[in-house]
């Protein structure tokens, strides 16, 4: 079964003790020191450092210590060192990429609010407006613009969620009838968006 999320420690210090004896085998300056940290991965992309990890071992003899066997200077010596190692800035790939992605989209619904609004100041024909009305959610389409009026032909279906309103904007859906025809001041127009009745508009 392939995992595709879980944490990984990658080395990013080691350094020997300048003044610790083995407590194995007594040999003076042998022990070494090693930092690691811990990372969470989605799809092998590192998302963000969790903690540091370290071990000190023997480079004589080969044993490993824990932090309680060690004696009381070599213990302060490895705890400065661990606090002092710093971890690969990669490490946090994955919350650079949601920033940027959030940063992106933050960005393209900002200008896309700018655009549509000035879509709702300048009319043109062919612009089609998503609205909500008692029925549900539908759209309209924009057939004449004059100095102070947008003429519209209404679309004759409506949909539930105010997601799907752009799906049924289908030409078939808009007949020549007068009955589907409506007109509408440039201040109702822009009323209606203001409040939220027109709440997407395509051109």
């Amino acid at each position: 079964m392939i995992i595709f999320y879980g944490t990984k420690a990658v080395h990013i210090n080691s350094a020997h003790s300048s003044t610790g004896i083995c407590p194995s085998c007594g040999t003076q300056g042998s022990l070494v020191m090693s930092a690691y940290r811990k990372h969470t991965h989605v799809f092998w992309i590192p998302m963000f450092p969790l903690l540091k990890q370290g071990m000190v071992h023997c480079s004589n003899c080969n044993a490993e210590f824990k932090t309680k066997d060690l004696p009381e200077d070599v213990k302060r010596e490895y705890k400065d060192f661990k606090s002092d190692s710093r971890g690969p800035l990669w490490q946090f790939a994955g919350v650079a990429i949601i920033l940027i992605i959030l940063g992106w989209s933050t960005l393209s619904d900002s200008m896309s609010a700018n655009a549509e609004a000035g879509y709702i100041e300048s009319p043109k024909s062919g612009d089609v407006y998503a609205y909500k009305s008692e029925q549900g959610y539908s759209t309209m389409k924009v057939y004449e613009v004059s100095d102070d009026s947008v003429f519209v032909i209404d679309n004759n279906e409506y949909v539930d969620k105010k997601k799907d309103a752009m799906k049924i904007n289908n030409d078939e859906n808009y007949t020549d009838s007068e009955e589907w025809k409506f007109g509408f001041s440039k201040a109702d127009i822009q009323e209606m968006y203001n409040s939220g009745n027109i709440f997407e508009v395509d051109r």
